[in-house]
């Protein structure tokens, strides 16, 4: 259990105490205090009355099935769970999980790149897996997490004059920081069937306070509007890219995408460094590895992280 059910018990009943609602919750006022400091924290306004009853000021935005629901996909809610996909990799274990969407409201182990703890505070992002089957292999599969960045960065622009770059591999920036990011964990035969995890994260309406926990630039796709975006309508717009893009991939191969995501390519022209390698980023190849150009010697790298060198490294 977490600050997600008290959070949810706030928003549906009426205004009660602390100790009340950890009752409710069976679980200790202490406890439910420090939930109820994290979700302050976490930018909700929370009163209390002269009888100590606690209410929320205003509703939350909580996603629903019914308003992202896709012809492509099965939409399933969770108030909370560890990871989105790791939980569509445990089904995958007893069955099929082929066009199954799990969105949470709150991860309390989101994954990132790397072993990366994704930060996921309750009702404030979009935190979605959706399992996939392919009936080629792994290695026909190049390039997707790039083809799924470019998907939704075309899907958001248009749909919502959300203008997003891309940072190799799979990192999704806004006005200069990043606000989202794409995990695809494979599960199968390298070269027959094999079944994809696809998992985004998506900063919506993000506040500072959680995000303490994030050691770079960071923002919120809401971050320059007056009033926040609907998460149903971004979740929709994202399912949407997604799927659209699942169905197609195996005969456009991300060659079919390779113009659209250069087009919104953050590092393009600039000094990286990728573990040993370094150079000037010209783009991504076929498969999606990144060129490097090191003194008119180009090189592509598969994977690792991408550092922007500062130009006094470089002269």
């Amino acid at each position: 259990m977490s600050a997600s059910y008290l959070l949810k018990l706030l928003d549906s009943a009426p205004a009660q105490s602390l100790d009340s609602l950890a009752l409710v919750l069976g679980v200790d006022p202490v406890l439910a205090g420090d939930w109820l400091a994290q979700l302050s924290e976490q930018g909700f306004a929370i009163q209390t009355d002269d009888r100590g009853a606690l209410s929320l000021l205003r509703s939350v935005d909580w996603l629903q099935a019914q308003r992202i629901a896709s012809r492509s996909a099965s939409v399933e809610i969770l108030l909370s769970t560890t990871s989105t996909s790791d939980e569509l990799l445990e089904r995958a274990q007893t069955g099929s999980i082929h066009g199954q969407a799990v969105f949470a409201e709150h991860q309390t182990a989101g994954r990132g790149r790397l072993g990366r703890q994704w930060v996921s505070p309750v009702a404030r992002n979009i935190y979605l897996s959706l399992g996939w089957q392919f009936s080629q292999g792994a290695a026909a599969l190049q390039g997707l997490s790039l083809a799924i960045g470019a998907a939704i960065a075309d899907a958001l622009d248009r749909q919502l004059g959300i203008a997003l770059a891309l940072k190799w591999p799979n990192d999704l920036f806004f006005n200069g920081a990043k606000c989202g990011g794409i995990l695809v964990d494979l599960t199968g035969d390298i070269a027959h069937q094999c079944t994809a995890v696809v998992g985004v994260g998506l900063n919506v309406q993000m506040h500072a306070n959680p995000a303490q926990g994030i050691d770079q630039a960071w923002t919120s796709i809401d971050a320059a509007r007056a009033a926040p975006f609907e998460r149903n309508v971004v979740a929709k717009i994202l399912l949407t890219a997604i799927t659209d893009c699942l169905v197609d991939f195996p005969s456009v191969t991300f060659g079919g995408w390779r113009v659209r995501w250069q087009q919104r390519d953050l590092l393009r022209g600039r000094y990286v460094t990728v573990g040993s390698e370094r150079g000037i980023a010209v783009g991504v190849d076929g498969a999606g590895a990144l060129l490097l150009d090191d003194d008119g010697i180009q090189r592509s790298v598969s994977s690792g992280d991408a550092t922007l060198r500062p130009q006094s490294e470089v002269n």
